[in-house]
C-alpha cells in the first residue's frame, strides 16, 4: 500500500509540477516518475565502505532505473589509504551492483509469484574529477560530462523466490583529462 501511495504521490507531483520532486530528473527519460531515494553504504575493500545516495525511478512503460551521482560518495573505514589508488570504476561498478540489489530489496520491480524478465540500468555521471585522499577522497562530475549506465537482467523466476541479476555492459563516452565511472 505504501509504495502504490509514493507512486500517486510521485504521479502528481509529476503532472503538477512536470519535474520530479526531488528536484532531480531522470538522465534520459523525461517522463520516468521519481520512486526514492536511499542513502546506503556498501564495502569498497575490507576495510573501507562507501556511502552514496541512490534515486530509484519508474519508466513509462513499467520497467525501474536507478541513478547515482559520483558528488554523492563519501568514505569511512579503519585503514581509507587504498581508496586513493582505487578506480572511480571500480569503486563505481560495485556502487552499481549493491544499487540494483537495494531497488530489489525495496520492491523496486516486486518479484511475486508471476514469472517475468526485465532490464534494469543504473545511471551514473561518466567522468569524475578525484580530490582529497584516503577517507577524505571526494569525487565530483567533470565539467561537460553526461550520463552513461550499466545494465543488467533481473530474472523473477514465479515461485516468490527472489529475481537473479546478470551483469550487462556500459554504455557512455569515454573521459578525457579525468576518471571513467564506466570503462577501467
Amino acid at each position: 500500500m505504501e509504495k502504490l501511495y509514493r507512486l500517486v504521490l510521485a504521479t502528481l507531483c509529476l503532472s503538477l509540477l512536470s519535474i520530479a520532486c526531488n528536484g532531480q530528473s531522470h538522465p534520459s527519460e523525461p517522463n520516468a516518475v521519481y520512486v526514492d531515494d536511499y542513502t546506503e553504504s556498501v564495502p569498497i575493500t575490507a576495510d573501507v565502505d562507501v556511502q552514496y545516495i541512490v534515486i530509484l525511478w519508474l519508466l513509462p512503460n513499467g520497467n525501474y532505473d536507478a541513478q547515482v551521482s559520483v558528488g554523492s560518495l563519501s568514505f569511512s573505514g579503519s585503514n581509507c589509504s587504498p581508496i586513493t589508488t582505487t578506480s572511480l570504476y571500480a569503486i563505481m561498478e560495485t556502487i552499481s551492483d549493491d544499487a540494483v540489489a537495494v531497488a530489489l530489496s525495496h520492491g523496486y520491480p516486486s518479484c511475486g509469484m508471476s514469472a517475468w524478465s526485465k532490464p534494469f540500468r543504473v545511471w551514473v555521471e561518466e567522468c569524475g574529477i578525484r580530490s582529497g585522499t584516503g577517507c577524505s577522497t571526494s569525487f565530483s562530475p567533470a565539467s561537460g560530462t553526461g550520463w552513461g549506465y550499466r545494465s543488467y537482467g533481473l530474472t523473477c523466476p514465479g515461485t516468490g523466490s527472489p529475481a537473479t541479476v546478470t551483469q550487462g555492459g556500459t554504455t557512455g563516452d569515454l573521459c578525457t583529462g579525468s576518471e571513467s565511472a564506466l570503462y577501467p
